[in-house]
């Protein structure tokens, strides 16, 4: 049950929170989506908007849920790189549940050609042993243990990465660890309970497990 609140906050609410570059809202309310007044239709507004800001490849994008708030219905549509996620790529249309009218354009896209080198990937269970071995868990899981592949972009450039979700008793956390796919080393550690950037994770992580060590 926490893997999936944790994960949906992480995915839906805050994930710009984690990302590399700022997010782009268009509301209806201040005129700045005029011109898809007469659409209706998710799928459509879509793709006018791609072309309309000449994206590089509007096929790229996936509706992976529909969700439901007070007055609105948000589709959320997952960027794709070769059927893998781009971590934190995302397009949110928002329509107005009565009317079907759009309300907001949340767009938080990248729009680069990734390049991702052609060797040969570890496995899945690397990556678990990695994030165990990191983390030094000493207890046991409370939370299942889940492992996703996601291309993750950074202003260095793209990787793809194993992401790690690992909730432990000890040192206690919900910890998301990236492994790097072709190298298996450990690139970036997160403690969800905080659902903030590490941008110094390997330093944080040892201060972390002091303090609750002492």
């Amino acid at each position: 049950m926490w893997a999936k609140i944790i994960l949906f906050l992480i995915g839906y609410c805050v994930f710009p929170l984690f990302a590399s570059s700022e997010p782009q809202i268009f509301y209806s309310e201040k005129g700045e989506l005029s011109s898809f007044d007469n659409m209706f239709i998710p799928n459509e507004i879509l793709s006018a908007y791609l072309e309309g800001k000449n994206f590089i490849d509007e096929k790229k994008f996936v509706l992976i849920s529909v969700k439901q708030s007070l007055a609105q219905k948000h589709y959320v549509y997952q960027q794709m790189v070769d059927k893998i996620p781009l971590r934190f790529a995302q397009i949110i249309i928002s329509t107005e549940t009565n009317s079907g009218k759009l309300s907001r354009i949340f767009d938080h896209s990248i729009d680069q050609k990734p390049i991702l080198p052609a060797e040969e990937k570890t496995s899945p269970e690397d990556a678990k042993e990695a994030a165990w071995d990191y983390i030094k868990v000493s207890g046991h899981l409370i939370d299942v243990l889940q492992v996703s592949e996601k291309v993750y972009y950074k202003k260095e450039g793209f990787f793809l990465v194993y992401d790690v979700y690992l909730a432990v008793s000890d040192p206690f956390g919900y910890w998301l660890v990236s492994v790097d796919v072709f190298t298996g080393k450990v690139i970036e550690v997160r403690d969800l309970r905080q659902i903030r950037r590490l941008t110094q994770p390997v330093d944080f992580l040892k201060r972390k497990i002091k303090k609750i060590a002492d």
